[in-house]
């Protein structure tokens, strides 16, 4: 489907009637621009700094610049609290911000109903994700001659999930913000 994750290369046209009239460069200086959008963005960053973090690390670790019990802990710690939080982040944004969001223009409806169905291919990834950072960690603390082709198949996850992800919250950004800023609806968590 063509505004599945894998095949989407922005959000549908149909979608970014408020982006035009809201265009990114001006969010952070518009009134209706708050902490809590910029915390939600925030955290967006964190997400795409995290993954970025694995990505390096990784790369390093499989040109032998790492040591591999340090290598482990990182995916442990990194990995794991990326994980977590996006898990939590995505569950925060279906149960309080989208069904808040979604009435404000019910001409974005679509748009919800497309980051809902990214949160769970997503999940997926993740799932992927995890299973692989735990198998290569197993490697490298049994001191497995496998553990490097386990830490290259993590760093194709990784790389196939960046660019998802980074899909998924570019759109999600260009979806939202713009509804905040044209509504500006009372947002409570």
């Amino acid at each position: 489907m063509k505004n599945d994750l894998p095949d989407r290369d922005g959000l549908p046209e149909h979608l970014k009637v408020l982006l035009d009239t809201y265009p990114r460069n001006g969010w952070s200086t518009h009134q209706n621009f708050s902490e809590l959008t910029k915390f939600w963005l925030n955290r967006h960053i964190m997400f795409r700094t995290a993954l970025e973090t694995l990505q390096i690390e990784g790369n390093h670790f499989l040109e032998g610049e790492r040591d591999p019990q340090r290598y482990a802990a990182l995916i442990t710690k990194v990995g794991g609290f990326f994980i977590n939080e996006l898990h939590m982040h995505h569950h925060i944004e279906d149960q309080h911000y989208f069904p808040l969001l979604i009435r404000q223009d019910e001409r974005l409806s679509d748009g919800f109903d497309l980051l809902d169905n990214d949160h769970h291919q997503l999940a997926e990834l993740l799932e992927g994700m995890a299973k692989s950072g735990s198998d290569l960690i197993k490697k490298i603390h049994s001191k497995s001659e496998a553990s490097m082709f386990a830490a290259d198949n993590l760093q194709k996850i990784l790389r196939r999930f960046d660019r998802f992800m980074d899909r998924h919250l570019t759109d999600e950004e260009e979806l939202i913000v713009p509804i905040i800023l044209k509504y500006n609806p009372r947002i409570n968590l």
